[in-house]
């Protein structure tokens, strides 16, 4: 990158100690922090060689705004709470469907039988796991193929009409 023509010489062994050790201690590429040192590098560059007047007329320009009446005619608009302007929630678990809802609704780990225990073999194996899981499977898909058939019904009556 090229420097401010009007720079005074700057220690550019600097940047280049403070490249070294920064890829250093955090394992990142040199050629990226190179790269970026050079832009800190020429705009401190550029800032020196700017006079009172030229940082002036740049503070000013990165503040100017429009005039206080046209200000003044524009509309307020209320930035505290984007995601109620849509009429969604701010909370992701609000925003998802039925199918996803459904992980909420499980039993995390419901009780087992005690291997050790004397006597009783009551609770659950892995088998009547699987085969809980299984029937809650089919009940799904039946549900789902219900509800198909009845939406088929619904438009081959509304198409026969």
């Amino acid at each position: 990158m090229p420097l401010a023509a009007s720079a005074p010489p700057l220690d550019h062994q600097i940047f280049e100690d403070a490249v070294h050790r920064i890829c250093h201690s955090h394992g990142l590429a040199k050629c990226f922090l190179r790269s970026f040192a050079a832009q800190v590098f020429e705009i401190i560059c550029v800032f020196v060689t700017m006079d009172e007047q030229e940082r002036v007329l740049a503070s000013k320009l990165a503040s100017y705004t429009a005039p206080k009446d046209v200000l003044d005619d524009l509309p307020v608009g209320d930035d505290g709470d984007q995601a109620g302007s849509f009429g969604g929630s701010r909370r992701i678990v609000d925003r998802e469907s039925d199918y996803s809802k459904r992980r909420l609704q499980r039993q995390l780990s419901p009780s087992r039988g005690d291997a050790f225990a004397g006597g009783s073999g009551a609770g659950r194996s892995y088998g009547d796991a699987l085969r809980e899981a299984q029937l809650a499977r089919e009940q799904d898909n039946t549900l789902r193929n219900i509800e198909a058939k009845q939406r088929e019904e619904e438009q081959a009556a509304a198409r026969a009409a």
